[in-house]
């Protein structure tokens, strides 16, 4: 009975400790200088962080990016060792292609970084012309058509599958994402058009600067 208790109380411990650190991330929010990211590799590297009031969530987020380098550690260490005991060329090869993988997101991020505003304006002009769209159904249906074409399974067709899998799950949660932030925008023009801020809206001297720089604009 006295186990059963104790159990009892780490199980009611442990949730409200979960339900505190989950109301922290969603309620002790401040948008301009928060960003929380689960597995985003590139917004973490590039600068990512949590400013929460709680020292814990701080805590946590901290490790947790220190914790995503090492992946890379693990696998330039393992290239390393294959190629210093002579191990199968299949082996070397899978190793030194994760290697590249890994330098490949590193200068992306460094090229992100150093070069935003001019990634800006050809992200503009490619997002017109919908060619990521094209690009994007174009990997997609000659990964099918490869992988259905396939008699034997190898490592590269397994890369294949993965990497065709990684993009349908991306298309998938963009899409999905799109869809609720447009459907919040909705919703809050709705709900800011029905209030009743017109009728009481006076003017207030403090503010002359303000409206007329808004009034010359329009």
């Amino acid at each position: 009975m006295n186990l059963i208790l104790l159990v009892k109380q780490f199980y009611d411990r442990g949730k409200s400790q979960v339900k505190a650190f989950k109301r922290t991330l969603t309620k002790d929010f401040d948008h301009s200088s928060d960003y929380f990211f689960g597995l985003d590799l590139l917004m973490a590297l590039s600068g990512a962080r949590l400013n929460s009031r709680n020292t814990t969530v701080r805590r946590w987020w901290t490790i947790y990016r220190w914790l995503i380098p090492l992946p890379m550690i693990v696998i330039f260490w393992n290239g390393y060792l294959h190629i210093k005991r002579q191990a199968k060329l299949d082996i070397v090869l899978s190793s030194v292609q994760a290697m590249v993988g890994f330098v490949v997101i590193i200068s992306r991020v460094l090229l992100i970084l150093w070069h935003y505003e001019p990634l800006m304006e050809v992200r503009r002009y490619v997002n017109r012309r919908k060619f990521v769209y094209y690009s994007t159904t174009l990997n997609l249906a000659s990964g099918a058509i490869y992988l259905s074409q396939l008699k034997t399974l190898t490592l590269f067709s397994i890369h294949t599958l993965y990497y065709c899998l990684l993009i349908a799950l991306e298309c998938a949660s963009l899409t999905r994402m799109v869809n609720l932030l447009t459907e919040a925008n909705q919703s809050i023009g709705w709900e800011l058009y029905n209030l009743e801020w017109p009728i009481k809206l006076e003017c207030d001297e403090k503010f002359q600067r303000e409206y007329r720089k808004g009034s010359g604009s329009c």
